[in-house]
């Protein structure tokens, strides 16, 4: 199994604190992270270096949905798995039609919970945490 910390996670998404929230949780999961708040920078951090895995917000700005699923299509990017979020979902052929290309590997409605979307990039990187450090345990108060 891969080491998470070999591994970089690009967030995109325009709510600050959905994506300071991200970073933290999979930076405790060992990964290093990225952040775009809008389609011009997810394009320059990709040009930039490609990313492991892409947690993408359908609904930034600078692009339709559809437009930045198609992109992540092309061949130098077709192996970069993406896991969709967003909080608007309403067509149901959109969202069928975005999860049936190969590297969309899952799509979660917000909010969800975090802890479960960094177990699934775990589960789709071959990676896992870091084993947490000792001492770090809370132990029962009165022993």
């Amino acid at each position: 199994m891969t080491k998470a910390a070999q591994k970089r996670i690009l967030i995109v998404d325009d709510e600050s604190a959905i994506s300071e929230v991200l970073a933290q949780v999979m930076q405790v999961h060992g990964f290093k992270v990225e952040a775009a708040k809008n389609w011009p920078e997810v394009l320059a951090r990709v040009a930039a270096r490609r990313p492991d895995l892409v947690v993408l917000d359908l609904m930034i700005p600078g692009a339709a949905p559809q437009e930045m699923v198609r992109h992540f299509q092309s061949p130098e990017l077709a192996k970069v798995p993406l896991i969709i979020i967003s909080g608007r979902y309403g067509d149901d052929k959109l969202v069928d039609g975005m999860r049936a290309e190969p590297n969309v590997k899952d799509f979660f409605k917000k909010p969800f919970g975090y802890v479960e979307l960094a177990n699934r990039i775990h589960e789709v990187l071959g990676t896992k945490s870091p084993p947490k450090p000792k001492g770090t345990t809370p132990k029962p108060k009165g022993k």
